[in-house]
């Protein structure tokens, strides 16, 4: 039935279904603020090659309205609630990253490569025109020459999650930004995590990125499926930076001694409040109050506004910035805001010289004067 789908219904998008590559994004109404943010950070981009797997109605009339190309199917994505997820694995979480494997998989058998998208990914404009398919674009004369020109030697290329747990081994990719080149490997790669590995995600992990890591290292082993992870990229940057970097987002975001990255993927959210939160005090959330869900499902008045201005309506032209967590990377001091991490927090935008004095405080305080540890040695680790 899913390959009848793909061969039928989105045999409707041939035009765009050609190398290099279908970027795709999946997306239900409770997360569709997300969704046009990305389009709002990335409008003066080539957005032609985006397709969203719509899970219900109302987001094929946003995207539609966001003039971006939209596929939606009753059939398949039956059953997936409307509603964005309470938090990171729920029920709802697992349902939609589920459209999100068949959304591959679907133009996998229509024998294109796929660059795989979450929402709460923001391109950015500003880098001489470079685009995230110039990643993986070995015949363009603007492919980032990252892997020496041998990006095309492997079948699949995750960005790098961060996490170094037993759960992600021994790929570490993350499942919200990733290519997958079309052959017969990557193809049966999808068909067994369709088939064979979606009760695995569905009643047990709850998390498409950790069964498929299985998958990845299990079909290299025995099928010749090439596996890369982008450690490291200068272009990419995730929730790992965001959260053990501090050094290195203010070095980019405020000192600018370091160039943007071309993607930021604002993972390693517990919940939906959360991502905003974070995306919103870095400088990176660029729609409009009457545009955001204020609720778990959104309610939008402007879906009948045509594709003509409705990025004008949802779209503001410079980020909207709002403190929400002070111990969290932001571009404006937050010190007003709570912290995250309670007490124990430490304001983003407090000096070195006073983080060092009070961690040294509670040291000596714990191991009572026999703390030989000099400040030198904490400003290093900070650094």
């Amino acid at each position: 039935m899913i390959k009848k789908s793909a061969n039928k219904d989105l045999g409707n998008y041939g035009s765009i279904a050609q190398r290099p590559a279908i970027i795709a994004m999946v997306c239900n109404h409770g997360q569709s603020d997300l969704l046009i943010n990305f389009v709002c950070s990335a409008r003066e981009m080539d957005l032609s090659r985006v397709l969203v797997f719509c899970t219900d109605i109302e987001t094929y009339n946003i995207v539609k309205g966001l003039g971006l190309q939209a596929y939606y199917s009753k059939t398949l994505f039956r059953g997936i609630p409307s509603e964005a997820a309470d938090g990171y694995g729920d029920e709802i979480f697992a349902s939609v990253i589920w459209a999100k494997v068949v959304a591959v998989h679907l133009l996998q058998q229509l024998g294109v490569d796929v660059l795989y998208q979450d929402a709460d990914v923001v391109w950015n404009p500003d880098l001489n025109g470079l685009h995230p398919l110039d990643l993986f674009r070995i015949e363009s004369n603007k492919s980032y020459d990252f892997f020496t020109d041998n990006s095309g030697k492997f079948d699949i290329l995750f960005s790098d999650d961060g996490a170094r747990s037993v759960r992600f081994a021994p790929h570490a990719g993350n499942a919200g930004f990733y290519y997958v080149r079309h052959n017969a490997r990557t193809q049966w790669l999808f068909t067994n995590f369709i088939y064979v590995a979606g009760d695995l995600m569905m009643r047990g992990t709850g998390c498409d990125q950790q069964v498929l890591m299985q998958l990845a290292a299990e079909h290299s082993m025995m099928y010749g499926l090439t596996v890369k992870t982008l450690s490291n990229h200068p272009l990419l940057m995730g929730g790992v930076e965001y959260h053990g970097h501090h050094s290195k987002i203010k070095e980019i975001y405020i000192h600018g001694t370091k160039s943007k990255p071309l993607v930021f993927h604002m993972c390693w959210t517990d919940n939906r409040v959360q991502k905003l939160g974070y995306l919103k005090q870095m400088g990176l959330w660029q729609v409009k109050k009457q545009c955001e869900s204020n609720d778990k499902k959104q309610s939008y008045d402007f879906i009948s506004t045509s594709s003509a201005n409705m990025k004008e309506t949802c779209c503001s032209i410079e980020p909207i910035v709002e403190c929400s967590f002070a111990d969290k990377p932001s571009i404006v001091p937050c010190h007003e805001s709570p912290k995250l991490g309670g007490d124990d927090g430490i304001d983003f935008w407090e000096s070195l010289d006073a983080i060092c004095g009070r961690l040294r405080k509670y040291l000596e305080n714990k191991y009572k004067g026999k703390l030989n540890a000099s400040n030198y040695t904490c400003h290093e680790y900070l650094n």
